[in-house]
C-alpha cells in the first residue's frame, strides 16, 4: 500500500544524502496518520538506513483500519484504491513487520482519533515491546487525530527534541 509514495520517500532521502543535504550517520524518518504509516512501513522496508522513526497516529495495521472504515460513505472506492495483487495486507502493515524494524522508534497517539484509532498504536507499541524493540509510546489523553491541544503540540514537540537528541546527536 502506497509503494509509490514510499519509494518517493526514500528517494528522496537518497537524493537529499547524495547532495551533500543530509547527513546519513544523523537521519530520521518522521509522519503522521499515512505520513506516519509511511515513517513505519519505510523502516521495516530497509531502503534507507533511518537511525530512528517517529509517527504520530500511524496507520500500522492495514486490515484493522479497514474493518474500522468499513461503514463509512466511499468505503468500497477506497477499499479498490487500498487493494493490490502485489502484495496483502498483512505484508504491507508495520505491525506485521516488527522483525525488521531496528531503529528506535518515538510513537504517539491521540487516545480519542476517529480517523486511525488508538488501538493502532496500543497494539503496535505492544509488538515491539513484547520484540524488545526500542519504542517509547505517549498517548494524548483526550486527543484526536488532528493534535488540536496546545498543550499536547507542546509536549510533542519536547517528545521528538528529547528523542532526536537521544538517538541521533
Amino acid at each position: 500500500w502506497g509503494g509509490k509514495m514510499l519509494d518517493d520517500i526514500d528517494d528522496g532521502t537518497k537524493w537529499m544524502i547524495d547532495q551533500g543535504y543530509a547527513d546519513p550517520d544523523n537521519i530520521c524518518i518522521m509522519g503522521a496518520s499515512y505520513g506516519g504509516y509511511a515513517a513505519l512501513q519505510n523502516t521495516a522496508n530497509g531502503e534507507v538506513d533511518y537511525k530512528c522513526a517517529v509517527a504520530f497516529a500511524p496507520i500500522s495495521n492495514i486490515s484493522a483500519l479497514m474493518h474500522h472504515l468499513r461503514n463509512i460513505n466511499g468505503f468500497k472506492a477506497y477499499l479498490e484504491y487500498v487493494e493490490s495483487d502485489e502484495w496483502t495486507f498483512e505484508e504491507a502493515s508495520p505491525n506485521s513487520n516488527i522483525d525488521k524494524i531496528n531503529i528506535p522508534v518515538l510513537l504517539m497517539h491521540g487516545s480519542n482519533d476517529l480517523s486511525v484509532t488508538v488501538l493502532q498504536s496500543r497494539s503496535f507499541y505492544k509488538n515491539m515491546k513484547d520484540a524488545g524493540k526500542d519504542i517509547r509510546y505517549v498517548e494524548f489523553e483526550n486527543e484526536g487525530h488532528y493534535l488540536s491541544s496546545e498543550k499536547y503540540r507542546i509536549q510533542l514537540l519536547h517528545e521528538i527534541e528529547t528523542f532526536l537528541k537521544r538517538t541521533i546527536e
